[in-house]
């Protein structure tokens, strides 16, 4: 204690500030991530072969989240053997983002072309509980990679929710 008084540093005191200094950064840099309400986006490359079939996009995770926009888009111009890729999610598939139609190839084979999907209605968006997914069916004539990119816009519907 004389020692403080005296001007020298309590080094005990500055790594405990520096520790929680540290912590407090930590934590202000994923504070909203999964804060109910707040708007997070997820984005996922999707380079499987075009007629890979089922392909996991995005699994909710700890708690139910609401989907608001999901679009898909060419990076490259190679969907050479693409049909459709159509997003669908919930248990079976019971919800449908975007159709076969609304994602054909001719929709997105170029450059920078897409879909999105937005949901109309009074509710503004879908919830999905903890665990389910949302999935890309890619159909195509032959097993050429794709190169497409999908974002998904979303909130947690309770805190600790969110997208993996």
């Amino acid at each position: 204690s004389e020692l403080i008084s005296a001007g020298v540093i309590d080094f005990n005191a500055t790594a405990k500030t520096s520790i929680q200094v540290a912590a407090a950064a930590a934590l202000a840099a994923t504070a909203n991530k999964r804060q109910a309400g707040v708007a997070q986006v997820f984005q996922k490359a999707v380079t499987s072969a075009a007629n890979a079939g089922a392909v996991t996009l995005a699994t909710i995770t700890t708690q139910a989240c609401l989907i608001e926009a999901v679009t898909v888009k060419a990076v490259t111009a190679v969907q050479t053997d693409l049909t459709s890729a159509a997003v669908t999610g919930g248990a079976s598939s019971a919800v449908t983002f975007l159709s076969a139609t609304d994602a054909a190839k001719a929709n997105i084979t170029a450059i920078d072309q897409q879909v999105s999907w937005t949901p109309g209605g009074i509710a503004g968006a879908v919830e999905l509980a903890a665990a389910k997914t949302i999935v890309m069916t890619l159909s195509g004539t032959g097993a050429t990679a794709v190169d497409l990119l999908v974002t998904i816009k979303y909130r947690a519907a309770v805190d600790g929710g969110y997208l993996a």
